[in-house]
């Protein structure tokens, strides 16, 4: 890869709330400040080149949230099945697409967008390219 220095911009990470339709541009394993695994995500917001970053947290207690983004890129999954979120099975979600809902959230004193669901998507796809 070749590195041009002087018109590269930082990348957009607030869009509008509502409804988006994002693609999975990177997926890695990752720690919580907690020291519990996670999943950090980035979605890229084609139309507006916006990257949005979201976590999803492996306890108990967030679940919910993996079901519904499991859900979301339906993943042809049963009730009870298991599945290790190791990087082989993450880097296999990169380039999936599908919809999110995104509110505003106040972050240090500044407004920034957060994916607060994964809406399931009937015809989740793998696109082509990179961004």
């Amino acid at each position: 890869m070749t590195y041009k220095f002087g018109d590269n911009q930082r990348p957009q990470n607030r869009v509008p709330p509502g409804l988006h339709e994002v693609r999975i541009k990177d997926a890695r394993v990752g720690e919580s400040m907690n020291g519990n695994p996670m999943i950090r995500l980035d979605l890229i917001e084609p139309q507006l080149k916006a990257i949005l970053r979201d976590q999803l947290v492996l306890t108990e207690n967030c679940f919910w949230k993996l079901d519904e983004f499991l859900r979301y890129f339906d993943l042809d999954l049963s009730v009870g099945d298991s599945l290790d979120f190791d990087q082989e099975f993450l880097d296999g979600l990169i380039g999936l697409t599908g919809t999110v809902q995104v509110k505003d959230q106040l972050f240090n004193g500044q407004k920034v967008s957060k994916v607060v669901a994964y809406l399931p998507a009937e015809d989740s796809q793998l696109v082509e390219g990179s961004e």
